[in-house]
């Protein structure tokens, strides 16, 4: 049975939300993934916990948080937001728990994002928003869930601003226009895009916008206008308005049913992950396949390579070039294109497939297509750099020797493979030889172990991957003198993907960036020396500059729509960007923390990297799209205008940090993710928005939700807390900005002790 954390204790948590109406509990997985998964149209809020079950271990701390929660849902509901609950105790909601990767209890979730198909598995999915608070302070209370509610799980995305009759000229129909002097985007608003998601759209116009102030009559703001078709300034003056209480969903909801589809417009392409450009022969654009046109050539290319498939040219390489392309940068198996025209290779025949097997004697050997040719050639590597381990004894002493007790030159890091099989895989095979060689990494195999054999390494399933490191003993622990405790760390398939060679090697990148950075470093650089891959072709950049320089300043301040735009928006001529998300007029320590970032770009020329900073707190829905709030600034993002993805700066705000991140992103050892919703940078007064923030919430604000006011005072408690810590921050960025200026000192390079010859004894 699927269990939670033995931390859990004893309570009565059967009965939760059983006398509630406004929560709904579950009671089979199929019905909980229809509900929540199945209907985009809907917004869910789900509370998991545990109700006893076979071993008595209950949830103690779900009940502690159902009383907000339930207060929040009946409010919530007004939104048209659906509260549930799961209880994982029962066997039948596993599945359901699984599919949200449970890890403990109590845990809440948001869902509200548009349905999109799963890439890899073919399901439908909708993002999923975990409530925070809760899981690093353990609270929950009815306001900040709410305001999280409105903020983070209501989709940015299912409104669109717009602030000129271009913009509002390419909304289709059927649409409704809200007019409103909101600078923000109302939860409301957000609420009836998502009920209306694919038949009708959700536009608001700010009315000190350039198309609000064209529009914008002697009616009294908020305004709610529709129509079944497109709109453009002239009708939006003309066309039918509400005349209710726009506080009252349900009304607006059924006024909005005039105008909407009775079915969902057929799903826009969405933009599919850009795959690398082939070349004319089949292979991916900028990598270089080795050819033979003599029997001289081919000679030399066998003796130099580890193994080898041969091909006919103009034989196809689709079934297995991607394969091929893999394991790039491993010196294991490569390709060479056979020109028959110029000799009679052992591929003109009518054999258009052969492979060399690693070795010294490299004697052809026919298949039938280039993939089996390359599975052979791949399963003839050698195993001699995975070390074998059949139970403890073994697995110690491979411990010993990689991580407590490494060779001078090598890194006190060792990675075991827990397999299901007794075969080492090719992946396996060139991973290890590429470890040692370039790092001095050692990795091992345990072939099918029980799992109680292996469960006190963390393992619970096999197949498992587990890099292990040297760390500091804790106190106490019965340790010989001088001898490291050892750590261990899993490989994060949600994060790196199914294993490949390449996605292994990232693994161990990222991994030693933590705790060997310049093994890390060395590991990069192997690897980029034995590539076949120019990088910048398949950025399709000219490959006669190694670093494209940005143009324009070194730190532009982005906030003007025009200067985003040119600097980095879709058609900016920058492949990457740096942006640094501050928050200007709310925080004190905003001119220490511009100028972080400022000295970073300053440090980093020249760069690839077009710098700048935008206001993220004024511009709150574009920062939003990089999934980034109010309490994650500052903070700073990568962004790669054409693909349309972006990561971000996860810990310190410290110019070593910033830098460390950057120069992460450009060695590919920090994964990019697509952006959480469109990109949108619209002009606005930010001392204004700020203002507004502060300013008592008027009438309008019911539009957002009727909890506003209740924020206020929370807000007005926290802001001398807030001030202080500005100030303590402002400090603490003043002396790192020192630190960064002063220029450090040379590594020392390691002397090689010279061995010493003994002499011969006569």
């Amino acid at each position: 049975m699927w269990r939670l954390a033995a931390a859990l204790v004893l309570a009565a948590a059967s009965a939760l939300y059983d006398d509630v109406e406004h929560v709904t509990k579950f009671t089979t997985s199929e019905d909980a993934e229809k509900a929540i998964f199945g209907d985009d149209a809907n917004v869910y809020v789900v509370h998991f916990y545990q109700g006893p079950n076979d071993e008595g271990v209950v949830d103690e701390h779900s009940p502690t948080i159902t009383a907000a929660f339930a207060g929040a849902a009946k409010e919530l509901a007004d939104l048209g937001v659906k509260a549930a609950c799961i209880d994982v105790a029962d066997e039948n909601m596993l599945k359901i728990a699984k599919r949200f990767n449970l890890r403990t209890v109590p845990h809440v979730v948001g869902v509200g994002a548009e349905s999109r198909a799963n890439p890899y598995t073919g399901k439908i999915d909708r993002a999923v928003e975990v409530y925070e608070p809760l899981a690093t302070r353990g609270s929950l209370t009815k306001t900040e869930f709410k305001r999280w509610v409105s903020s983070k799980v209501f989709p940015a995305d299912s409104v669109a601003r717009v602030a000129t009759k271009d913009e509002l000229a390419a909304v289709p129909g059927p649409l409704a226009v809200l007019l409103t002097e909101r600078a923000t985007t109302s939860a409301l608003a957000k609420s009836l895009g998502v009920a209306l998601r694919g038949r009708l759209s959700i536009v608001e116009v700010q009315s000190s916008s350039e198309l609000g102030e064209a529009v914008h009559g002697d009616e009294a703001l908020p305004r709610f206008v529709a129509s079944k078709e497109s709109m453009d300034a002239a009708s939006l003056k003309t066309a039918d308005a509400f005349d209710g209480d726009l506080r009252d969903r349900s009304a607006v909801l059924e006024w909005l049913e005039i105008f909407a589809l009775k079915e969902r417009r057929p799903a826009s392409s969405a933009k599919k992950e850009e795959k690398p450009q082939e070349n004319e022969e089949g292979w991916p654009a900028g990598y270089s396949v080795e050819t033979a046109s003599t029997k001289d050539e081919l000679e030399k290319i066998l003796e130099r390579e580890p193994a080898v498939v041969a091909y006919r040219k103009g034989a196809s390489v689709a079934s297995f070039a991607h394969k091929v392309v893999e394991m790039d940068g491993a010196d294991a198996v490569s390709c060479v294109e056979v020109d028959c025209d110029g000799f009679k290779g052992p591929v003109c025949d009518g054999n258009d497939y052969v492979y060399y097997p690693y070795g010294e004697d490299k004697t052809p050997v026919v298949e039938e297509d280039g993939m089996s040719a390359f599975g052979e050639a791949a399963l003839s590597l050698p195993v001699a750099d995975v070390f074998p381990v059949s139970g403890k004894p073994d697995i110690e002493t491979f411990l010993r020797l990689s991580v407590t007790h490494p060779d001078d030159d090598n890194a006190p890091v060792g990675l075991v493979v827990f397999a299901k099989k007794h075969d080492v895989s090719p992946t396996v095979r060139a991973a290890a030889t590429t470890l040692a060689r370039h790092a001095g990494v050692r990795v091992a195999q345990w072939s099918s172990p029980s799992l109680a054999e292996v469960a006190e390494y963390g393992v619970q399933k096999l197949p498992a991957l587990l890099a292990f490191y040297a760390t500091d003993a804790p106190e106490g622990a019965d340790l010989p003198p001088g001898q490291k405790a050892v750590g261990a760390a899993a490989y994060p398939r949600s994060q790196f993907g199914p294993v490949t060679f390449m996605s292994l090697l990232s693994f161990m990148s990222s991994f030693l960036q933590q705790v060997a950075p310049e093994t890390a470093q060395e590991l990069i650089d192997g690897i980029r020396e034995s590539s076949r891959v120019d990088p910048s072709s398949m950025r399709g950049e000219s490959s006669t500059s190694s670093t494209p320089v940005s143009k324009g300043p070194t730190f532009a301040d982005l906030n003007d729509p025009a200067a985003w735009d040119e600097r980095c928006g879709a058609k900016a001529s920058a492949a990457l960007c740096a942006v640094a998300l501050l928050d200007e007029h709310g925080r004190a320590a905003f001119a220490d923390e511009k100028a972080i970032a400022e000295s970073v770009a300053k440090s980093e020329q020249p760069s690839p990297f077009a710098f700048g900073w935008v206001d993220g707190a004024c511009h709150a829905d574009f920062a939003a799209s990089f999934d980034v709030d109010d309490s994650k600034l500052p903070t700073v993002i990568a962004y790669a205008p054409k693909k349309e993805r972006y990561a971000a700066l996860v810990g310190r705000y410290s110019a070593a940090d910033v830098r460390a991140f950057l120069r992460g992103v450009l060695r590919g050892s920090i994964g990019t993710a697509p952006l959480r919703a469109p990109l949108s940078l619209t002009e606005a007064d930010c001392a204004a928005v700020h203002a507004s923030r502060q300013a008592p919430v008027e009438e309008e604000d019911a539009l957002d939700d009727d909890f506003m006011a209740e924020l206020l005072a929370e807000e007005a408690a926290a802001k001398k807390a807030l001030e202080e810590e500005a100030a303590a921050e402002s400090k603490r960025l003043k002396e790192e900005l020192e630190a960064s200026k002063k220029k450090p000192d040379a590594p020392k390079k390691k002397k090689k002790k010279k061995k010493k010859k003994k002499s011969s004894e006569l």
